[in-house]
């Protein structure tokens, strides 16, 4: 019963394995809206009952695809130790993209849906929320983060368009300078007023 199992376990990875290839393949070339089942059982060579014990839809299958490579992503990021500076996340994050160029290129620049950046998104905001306490004014926090970590996503987006002609370490070095001098800024603006008075005696 268990070889059994085994292989059925087996044919199961290969066929999902066949058709995230074939997904991957047709979107290097079109965008998902136009992407039929049909088209991709033929290009996998899986015809579509086999297809839809597995998923319900193309869309299905990317969402699986984008699951994967961003839980290998957490589980890098997982790896570095607590008390490592900032800088160590981000060269690690860019460095675990670099790790599948052609995947990251077709979920960054060849698809049209917004999901892989809001995960993105998520991701980045979960391991930098437990690890950095960014004190700014009036609660404004989730601001400045949403700010930042759309920056710096803009800016993978644009390093993957472009074929990762910089190197990690050069890129990691400039987020991190662009997101300290940003909250640099803010925690200079959010001085209490009472730290102020302290500096100017009073006339009387």
């Amino acid at each position: 019963m268990q070889t059994n199992d085994k292989k059925e376990n087996q044919r199961v990875r290969l066929t999902k394995a066949l058709l995230k290839e074939a997904l991957l393949r047709i979107m290097a070339k079109k965008e998902l809206s136009h992407v039929s089942i049909k088209e991709l059982c033929e290009e996998a060579g899986i015809n579509r009952s086999t297809f839809y014990q597995h998923y319900g839809d193309q869309y299905g299958l990317l969402r699986e695809i984008e699951d994967e490579l961003l839980e290998k992503v957490r589980a890098q990021l997982e790896k570095i130790d607590s008390s490592a500076e900032s800088i160590l996340y981000i060269e690690s994050l860019l460095r675990s993209f670099r790790s599948e160029p052609e995947l990251c290129r077709i979920l960054f620049c060849c698809n049209e849906h917004s999901a892989f950046h809001d995960k993105c998104f998520a991701l980045i905001l979960d391991q930098f929320t437990r690890r950095v306490q960014l004190k700014n004014r009036e609660g404004d926090g989730h601001f400045v983060l949403t700010f930042l970590i759309n920056g710096a996503l803009c800016l993978i987006q644009q390093w993957i368009g472009e074929g990762y002609r910089v190197s990690c370490e050069d890129l990691a070095r400039l987020i991190y300078r662009l997101c300290d001098n940003a909250t640099r800024g803010i925690l200079q603006f959010s001085v209490p007023a009472e730290t102020n008075e302290k500096k100017e005696p009073s006339a009387h």
